[in-house]
C-alpha cells in the first residue's frame, strides 16, 4: 500500500501532487498496489475535493493528527499547527515500511519516478 500524507485538500501543491499520482493509477492497479491519501482535513471536505478533482483514490481523514504524528510527519509549529507534512510511505501487509520519503519543505513534491521504482521493486520482491 502507498500512503501519501498531504497538507490540505485544495492546496495548490496538493492538487499538483495528487494529479501526478493519478497519472500512475493504472500502474498501481496493474501492480495490485492500493494508494491512499491522508490529511487532517475532515471527511466532507475530502468528498468535495475528491469530486472536484475526480480523485480515484481513497482519502482518509486524520483530523486529530494522530496518524501523521505516529508516522513522524505532523507539523506542529505555529504556522503549520496540526497539518501533515507531504510524505509517501510504501507499507507491506505486515505494516512494515519499505519506502519512506518526507518533504524537507511541504511546498515540494516527491520524485514520482523514485516512488514508482520503489513500488515496482517491492512488487517484484526486491525491496
Amino acid at each position: 500500500m502507498v500512503v501519501h500524507f498531504y497538507v490540505s485538500d485544495f492546496g495548490i501543491m496538493c492538487n499538483i501532487v495528487m494529479k501526478a499520482f493519478m497519472e500512475h493509477k493504472g500502474e498501481f492497479d496493474d501492480l495490485g498496489v492500493q494508494f491512499v491519501g491522508i490529511s487532517v482535513d475532515d471527511p466532507p471536505l475530502h468528498g468535495v475535493w475528491k469530486g472536484k478533482m475526480n480523485i480515484p483514490f481513497k482519502l482518509l481523514s486524520d483530523e486529530e493528527g494522530n496518524i501523521a504524528k505516529e508516522y513522524g510527519v505532523l507539523m506542529e509549529d505555529e504556522l503549520y499547527f496540526k497539518l501533515a507534512n507531504r510524505a509517501v510511505f510504501l507499507i507491506d501487509k505486515d505494516m512494515v515500511i519499505r519506502f519512506r520519503w518526507v518533504a524537507h519543505d511541504p511546498a515540494y513534491g516527491p520524485n514520482y519516478e523514485e516512488v514508482m521504482e520503489a513500488v515496482r521493486a517491492f512488487v517484484k520482491g526486491h525491496l
